[in-house]
């Protein structure tokens, strides 16, 4: 993927959230080749006028004090989403999907949009997701499914307090069956935020 957006604030904000995981720092003799075209990832701070279209709340199974949380409207290049308490729009597209609003505000909705990118790139790959946190010993993969609120997230950062073992996700993964073995990718999460918590 690669990440442009009219704002520089929400940039420096993501290079610190997606620390090591980025080449964004590379000059560009050094980026590395890839064997697929980038994907741009749009990302404008402005206000935006969602009236006009006839959105389709989404139903939850239980309902907030604060009201609807988001809607859609489906074209044909896309789905476009209206998170309603914050005013942020997404579009999610095959080819160029976009997140419009005041994107500084609501930071934690731009890196849920960068990661639903990344994790539809995968499963249009053959990967499935799961629902588990996972960590990384010297190759091996240990994932631990729960329902949400059953102690994954508890149990995972436990095992990171073993020298060897390195952070992969906290909350989902994505795996792929292929020759006898699993492929397992964690979903970029900053483990300093997962710590704090």
């Amino acid at each position: 993927m690669r990440v442009l957006a009219d704002q520089p604030a929400i940039l420096e904000h993501l290079e610190v959230y997606y620390a090591g995981l980025t080449a964004s720092g590379l000059l560009p003799k050094e980026v590395p080749t890839i064997d697929q075209p980038e994907l741009p990832v749009w990302l404008l701070d402005q206000q935006v006028d969602t009236s006009g279209r006839e959105w389709i709340a989404v139903k939850r199974a239980k309902t907030s004090a604060l009201g609807l949380k988001e809607a859609y409207v489906d074209t044909p290049q896309g789905r476009w989403i209206h998170k309603v308490r914050t005013g942020m729009v997404l579009f999610q597209s095959l080819t160029a999907p976009v997140a419009v609003g005041e994107l500084t505000r609501h930071p934690s909705q731009v890196i849920n949009f960068i990661n639903n990118q990344f994790l539809n790139h995968h499963q249009r790959h053959g990967y499935l997701l799961g629902h588990a946190s996972a960590f990384d010993i010297d190759g091996n993969v240990t994932a631990i499914a729960a329902s949400s609120g059953g102690g994954k997230s508890t149990l995972m950062l436990k095992a990171l307090e073993t020298a060897q073992a390195r952070f992969l996700s906290n909350d989902r993964i994505l795996f792929k069956p292929a020759n006898g073995q699993v492929s397992v990718l964690g979903v970029a999460k900053h483990p300093g935020l997962i710590q704090a918590r």
